[in-house]
């Protein structure tokens, strides 16, 4: 198996499915590419406008806070090489060198550059970890396998942008984490694997997206396992696995008015004392 792993840069929680990978991979993960744009097609003060239009200042400045946290607590532990393997903060690029993974910054994966790249990484699989770019067919086409992704909702439910928000919004008592095959829709590749997950009346959003990645992490690994015994992603389709009762859903940016509902709720994006461990 050639793997291609494609990311965001500095995602608090892709930093724990990559390790995850790392760990049972490492040998034949051909490249990490990172996502370096906030929004697909649009500069930082662009995609950041977008957000505050639509989110406002207070969902804006908490996701903000949280991700700056996060990355300057990863930089401290890398400067002073403190090494905590099942923390938050413990960066996967310090596991990817040790791999000589090579780690490749792209504002799009569509462009006939990254294509040519690729090309030259012959992949037999590309795995989408919390990737916020969508994957034309020209790309789609280049791993002999296929490609795939795993989403922390339960699909065909909560499709698109921060589904770990809307739920919480939206009252919703349960979610989960889906391993998909990718096409050109959003989220609307085949269901490989999927796990129920209950919403607890304590979750803050950082909890919840943190139980969707814990779980996710074993779907994620089974189903590149069984991909490689048939060296095909369709023939990974579990046709016992139903969404039957599963009402399709799409959702975009967060708006103010879920997040008026969300505060009004309770609910919390994160607390610092959830970090204060450094585990994930």
């Amino acid at each position: 198996m050639r793997l291609l792993i494609l990311t965001s840069h500095d995602h608090v929680y892709a930093n724990f499915l990559l390790k995850g990978l790392i760990r049972k991979y490492g040998d034949a993960i051909v490249g990490i590419v990172e996502s370096e744009v906030l929004f697909p097609n649009k500069s930082f003060a662009e995609a950041l406008k977008k957000y505050l239009k639509s989110a406002g200042l207070w969902y804006v400045a908490a996701q903000g806070i949280k991700q700056k946290y996060f990355k300057y607590r990863v930089i401290f532990n890398l400067l002073f090489n403190r090494k905590n393997p099942g923390g938050i903060f413990d960066a996967y690029q310090r596991l990817a060198a040790e791999h000589n993974i090579p780690i490749i910054s792209s504002a799009d994966v569509n462009s006939a550059q990254f294509i040519r790249q690729t090309r030259e990484l012959k992949p037999t699989l590309i795995a989408s970890v919390l990737f916020n770019q969508i994957l034309k067919s020209e790309l789609l086409g280049l791993p002999d396998w296929g490609s795939i992704n795993i989403h922390p909702a339960l699909l065909p439910a909560y499709r698109g942008v921060s589904p770990a928000f809307w739920v919480l919004a939206n009252s919703e008592t349960r979610t989960g984490v889906t391993v998909h095959s990718i096409d050109e829709g959003i989220d609307t590749g085949q269901i490989l694997a999927q796990k129920e997950i209950e919403i607890l009346p304590e979750d803050s959003e950082h909890t919840l997206y943190m139980r969707c990645c814990r779980e996710g992490l074993p779907l994620l690994i089974d189903s590149i396992n069984e991909i490689q015994k048939t060296e095909k992603v369709e023939a990974r389709v579990d046709r016992r696995l139903t969404t039957t009762g599963i009402k399709s859903s799409y959702f975009s940016l967060p708006t103010h008015e879920a997040v008026i509902r969300y505060r009004k709720s309770g609910r919390k994006f994160f607390r610092f004392c959830e970090f204060k461990s450094g585990e994930f």
